[in-house]
């Protein structure tokens, strides 16, 4: 059916080889047989059958157009493996890292739970520590004043709580 001047439809009623491909499997029916249309279509059509293999190989070797078109689609096919193997290789590598950003979360939220606890034990050891020391500068200040006032290092040290060996070296 022509629809315009500038272009044209053409309807193949792709059934009807059916025949023709089983008379030429047969044996009954050479390429010769088949118009440039017939042996584009059976290419198209029947190109992964497999009782049509033999066909499709003479099909490519006789013809060249349909030899090009067979060539480009290997080519296309190999593509079609190499960008799954890619794709393949691109999600194990993505897997890879979310299972290692996942690790590293997990790590740094132990690791942070673990110096909270460290941190607790320390500042309490070392507020303790500072207490202490305090607690120690306070009785020897006390000592001292007892000193200052007159009283023995006996005295100062048995009021203050404190060694009389500490005592002694404030005077």
């Amino acid at each position: 059916d022509i629809l315009t001047g500038v272009m044209e439809v053409i309807f193949y009623e792709l059934p009807k080889l059916k025949v023709k491909v089983r008379r030429y499997c047969e044996g009954r029916k050479d390429l010769k047989g088949f118009s440039e249309e017939e042996k584009w279509c059976i290419y198209l059509k029947y190109r992964h059958a497999k009782h049509a293999a033999g066909l499709i190989e003479d099909l490519c070797r006789k013809e060249s157009g349909i030899m090009k078109a067979e060539t480009v689609l290997r080519r296309v096919s190999r593509d079609e493996e190499q960008w799954a193997q890619q794709l393949f290789r691109e999600k194990a590598a993505m897997d890879y890292r979310s299972g290692m950003g996942a690790a590293r979360d997990e790590g740094l939220t132990r690791g942070k739970a673990i110096g909270r606890e460290e941190g607790i034990v320390i500042g309490y050891d070392q507020a303790r520590l500072e207490y202490e020391a305090k607690a120690e500068q306070d009785k020897l200040e006390i000592a001292q004043e007892l000193l200052n006032k007159g009283w023995t290092a006996e005295e100062a040290a048995q009021t203050a709580k404190l060694p009389l060996e500490k005592v002694r070296r404030l005077t």
